[in-house]
């Protein structure tokens, strides 16, 4: 009987993890590759400020710059290989105004910038992200955590709210939706496998740009071809309900798609509320 018993278990062990590969090659096969050779994120940044004379008078100006960032080529910094990121300026908008007015001109500046590496390397091993700086390596996805688990993202714990599958363009991609462990009220996050954050593809926890400016993702393409867009995410947004495990931590509060929090109760648009999309 015992021969019989440890037989039987043996075969439950094996079918269990043979069950568990299975599942994880499947997942691995499905896996939509975040730096692959040749990818191009066209992205905005809004809310730069400055100023220039002009015959005599000083005038302030609001900026927005359009840039692109693409992969192409590879370095080998130790015993790894990172890809390289370039950026190039594409269009830069400024609207001028005096101190007195308050209004006056609107110049569009048209802007063919020359690429230049971006001041962070690239790999992805294991569905993560990582970025090389100054010598050091950090986290900055991790496309493989489960929902209700706690990873540490850029040096900082951040908690796997949930995670969904949206369809953009034909093609199913997961979504996480994630939080500051240590300050959920600071708002709810997205990253979309293969894509990144619709604030801005590298803007993570940890990496902040804290300028006061306000970034956003366009558009991202693979092989020439458009597999995210601002507006087709925000239709899918405008059609689904997203309810988080965690959501009455959030109850008190009101934030916007880009997980930033609102202070005032908005009269319409989309926000998230109680975990879910709100529609006004």
């Amino acid at each position: 009987m015992k021969i019989k018993t440890m037989k039987q278990f043996l075969l439950l062990t094996l079918a269990v993890i043979g069950c568990n590969l299975s599942i994880k090659a499947q997942t691995e096969s499905n896996y939509h590759s975040f730096l692959k050779e040749g990818k191009v994120w066209n992205c905005c940044l809004d809310g730069e400020h400055g100023m220039e004379e002009n015959e005599g008078a000083i005038y302030h100006y609001v900026q927005t710059t359009f840039y692109s960032l693409s992969i192409s080529g590879d370095t080998v910094v130790g015993d790894k290989t990172y890809k390289k990121m370039y950026k190039k300026p594409t269009l830069v908008v400024r609207e001028y105004y005096s101190p007195q007015e308050m209004s006056g001109k609107k110049d569009t500046l048209s802007q063919t910038g020359e690429s230049y590496l971006w001041n962070e390397l690239w790999r992805e091993e294991d569905q993560k992200v990582y970025a090389y700086l100054q010598g050091g390596e950090v986290l900055r996805y991790d496309f493989s955590a489960e929902s209700g688990s706690t990873v540490d993202i850029s040096g900082v714990a951040t908690d796997m709210l949930s995670v969904d599958t949206i369809h953009l363009f034909g093609k199913p991609l997961r979504r996480f939706n994630v939080a500051l462990h240590s300050y959920p009220e600071a708002g709810i996050r997205y990253w979309i496998e293969g894509v990144g954050h619709p604030g801005g593809p590298f803007r993570v926890w940890g990496a902040e740009v804290n300028d006061g400016c306000s970034y956003q993702l366009l558009s991202c393409y693979e092989d020439g071809e458009c597999i995210y867009s601002a507006e087709e995410y925000e239709k899918q947004n405008q059609t689904e309900n997203i309810v988080h495990p965690s959501a009455t931590q959030h109850s008190a509060s009101v934030f916007d798609l880009q997980g930033r929090r609102i202070l005032d109760n908005p009269k319409h648009g989309v926000y998230i509320q109680n975990g879910k999309k709100i529609l006004k």
